[in-house]
């Protein structure tokens, strides 16, 4: 360590000053509402204190960057433990330390991270996919998914072992962590500013209200600390770079995918049971020479297409217990490779459940399964189905892989489109079918021309093509012969939901207009048309059947309460210098406006909005009386 010292303080290599649009930049990502520091400090602080305070900062980091001196204040921390869920709250061990470090530690980060974030993303490992710009834990779940899928395809089997490190974070060896961050580029003012700012890092422990005496951090990247993550995946790199160099574990083509990872997060992949046992000797030697230690309990291997064979594979002179299905990055894979269906229903039933004191109605009335188009739904919404979102998604996951040809998911990505039939099970061909199922370009054309704006394109046609199917559907129902069908679109609510204000009364309101917009309000001729039995006629004026043109024009019954809202409609109508019978010349195109209004052409945007609510009113006065009435019978 010496020498690297002396190396450093040798090095004419300067670290660039801050300026104050710097300063500026990065208090503006700096999370609000958060606890404040030991000095009580928060972002808000910063935001608000306006040029003075950013001139102020501008010097200060400049001099911390001239001298490679942190003041002790900004390295003090405000560590709150957290108890773990489910876990026993008198371990100590069940409790995660949360801390919260000075504001001012957090902006001098920030800088410094920027400075170097390139250099130690060049020597990234490839399968290093945590806290890194363009990738997420979805990469990771990607790469582990093609890997089952590619040994699904050729039947052979498959070796998953997830690696818990205890507390990884927290038992980082300064020193190692030091000569590692040299040997990856970081070196002169850089690398002893980095040095200094761990020595003498001090924290207190703030629980039920009292804050212990102050001690000295000697291991761990801190916690809460903007280069934090950056300093683990270094840290923890050499693990990958051993395991890639061994060449031992899956490859899909020539592609070498044995261990995918998210920060501390390792998943070894391995295809016989010697080259999982050879892995687990690499991280034994790794983690000893590193001091990071192995949970083995917590170590767990998943199977797929296992051929009846019982492994023995041991971590630490422990053996790893099999297992069914395992959890990892949040995902539950299974040694069948199959969804876990009955999970998913017992989330969607708690979910309807949960509900169920919002409003949510599944067993009064009549099943919406029978009376409920699906068209109604999403055109009133302006909601995108499921299955549209789920595309989009995976067709947008695609289009950032392809935009980084040296990524490893890319390069997969061309090998199985160039390789694969249409019956595999790679999810790279599953993205072609999609693509080809809206006569979108094939997913090898799009891998190859990834400059081209693909996603507004594909976007737009997704887009179309479920506008249309909805469109289409809905045109099709009887139910819905009053809706507006043909001027909507996604994200855009109907007028019967984006006019609703913020309270009880007119969301009730909103709910009774709805029910009529999709011919679920239940009237006689609805109860009649499910039950023969019953009668059709309207059981308050005893005229006619009861259909929606008699309940809200032709019921004699409700006259009184309709006047009212009809003489608002004229005096609208009247200010906005529209003639009532020029746009209303018979029962059937009041009945029109009352349940769409925004179907008629003559009347502007800003005029159906108040139109609207006078509609929403009479209809919800109208089913507010008729209500009355019956249960007066």
């Amino acid at each position: 360590m010496e020498t690297i010292v002396n190396i450093c303080e040798n090095q004419e290599i300067t670290i660039q000053p801050v300026t104050s649009t710097e300063i500026t930049k990065r208090i503006s990502i700096l999370k609000r509402k958060k606890a404040g520091d030991v000095e009580g400090l928060t972002a808000e602080h910063l935001i608000y204190g306006g040029t003075e305070l950013t001139e102020f900062l501008v010097t200060l980091i400049n001099n911390i960057f001239y001298t490679k001196h942190v003041p002790e204040v900004i390295k003090k921390g405000l560590l709150t433990p957290v108890h773990k869920k489910d876990k026993d709250p008198t371990i100590p061990s069940n409790y995660r330390g949360i801390t919260v470090i000075s504001i001012i530690c957090k902006i001098l980060e920030l800088c410094i991270r920027a400075r170097i974030e390139g250099t130690l993303n060049k020597h990234q490992n490839k399968l290093q996919k945590g806290f890194t710009k363009g990738a997420s834990s979805i990469n990771i779940a990607l790469l582990i998914s093609e890997a089952i899928n590619e040994a699904k395809d050729k039947n052979e089997c498959l070796i998953l072992i997830t690696l818990d490190a205890e507390k990884a974070f927290d038992v980082v060896d300064h020193i190692h962590l030091f000569w590692k961050l040299y040997h990856q580029g970081i070196n002169g003012a850089t690398w002893l500013l980095i040095k200094e700012l761990y020595n003498k890092t001090t924290t207190q422990v703030k629980s039920q209200g009292y804050i212990s005496e102050t001690f000295v951090n000697e291991q761990g990247v801190k916690q809460g600390g903007i280069l934090s993550a950056n300093f683990y995946k270094a840290y923890n790199k050499n693990i990958l770079d051993t395991l890639e160099s061994t060449n031992i574990g899956i490859k899909i083509g020539t592609n070498y995918v044995g261990c995918p990872t998210c920060a501390d997060d390792i998943m070894l992949c391995a295809g016989s049971e010697h080259d999982a046992s050879t892995q687990l000797r690499i991280i034994e030697n790794c983690t000893k020479n590193d001091r990071v230690k192995i949970n083995s309990k917590k170590t767990e291997i998943l199977m797929i297409n296992k051929k009846n064979k019982d492994i023995n594979l041991q971590l630490f002179n422990e053996k790893i217990d099999e297992k069914q299905n395992i959890k990892h990055l949040g995902i539950e894979r299974q040694e069948k490779n199959n969804p876990n269906v009955e999970n998913r229903i017992s989330v969607a039933r708690a979910t309807m459940y949960s509900l169920l004191g919002a409003g949510l109605h599944g067993i009064n009335g009549i099943n919406p399964l029978l009376s409920t188009a699906d068209a109604a739904i999403y055109i009133l919404l302006g909601a995108e189905s499921i299955e549209q979102l789920v595309h989009k998604a995976v067709i947008s996951l695609f289009l950032r892989i392809s935009k980084d040809p040296n990524s490893i998911e890319c390069k997969i990505g061309i090998r199985q489109l160039a390789t694969k039939d249409d019956k595999s099970n790679s999810w790279y061909i599953n993205v072609d079918r999609t693509l080809k199922s809206y006569d979108l370009p094939s997913a090898h054309e799009i891998i190859l021309n990834p400059e081209k704006n693909w996603k507004r394109l594909t976007h737009e046609v997704i887009d179309k093509t479920w506008k249309n199917k909805w469109t289409e559907s809905a045109r099709s129902k009887s139910t819905l012969k009053y809706m507006e069908v043909n001027n909507w679109n996604f994200k855009k609510p109907n007028f019967c939901w984006s006019s609703v204000r913020d309270n009880k009364r007119d969301v009730s309101k909103g709910i009774i207009k709805s029910r009529i917009l999709t011919g679920t309000y239940k009237t006689q001729s609805i109860t009649n048309r499910f039950d023969g039995t019953k009668s059709a006629e309207c059981k308050l004026c005893m005229v006619g059947p009861e259909d929606y043109k008699h309940f809200l024009i032709n019921c004699e019954s409700l006259n009184c309460v309709r006047k009212i809202h009809q003489d608002r409609l004229k005096s609208l109508l009247e200010d906005n210098h529209i003639h009532y019978c020029s746009i209303i010349d018979s029962d059937e195109d009041l009945l029109e406006l009352l349940v769409d209004c925004s179907r008629n052409d003559l009347i502007t945007v800003p005029q159906q909005r108040d139109l609207e609510r006078i509609c929403k009113d009479w209809i919800y006065a109208l089913h507010a009386k008729r209500t009355q009435l019956l249960e007066n019978k």
